[in-house]
């Protein structure tokens, strides 16, 4: 999990410095999709909150299975 959330916060960091365009790809459909080509703060916190509630989520199923068995 933490491994994915690294990776969305590079891809942001990416859009950031707007890497399409440093690669010169800002005319390929594909690069735009796979890196983006706006950066977002809020894409960020939204990133964060879905790791945290994965991670809640995660805990709560564990702790449910070993009680019950």
């Amino acid at each position: 999990m933490v491994c994915v959330l690294l990776f969305s916060y590079l891809i942001e960091l990416l859009q950031y410095f707007n890497f399409v365009h440093l690669l010169g790809l800002e005319e390929s459909k594909i690069a735009k999709i796979v890196l983006g080509s706006s950066f977002e703060w809020l894409d960020l916190v939204a990133y964060t909150a879905g790791g945290l509630i994965i991670i809640l989520a995660e805990k709560l199923n564990s702790v449910k299975k070993t009680t019950t068995i």
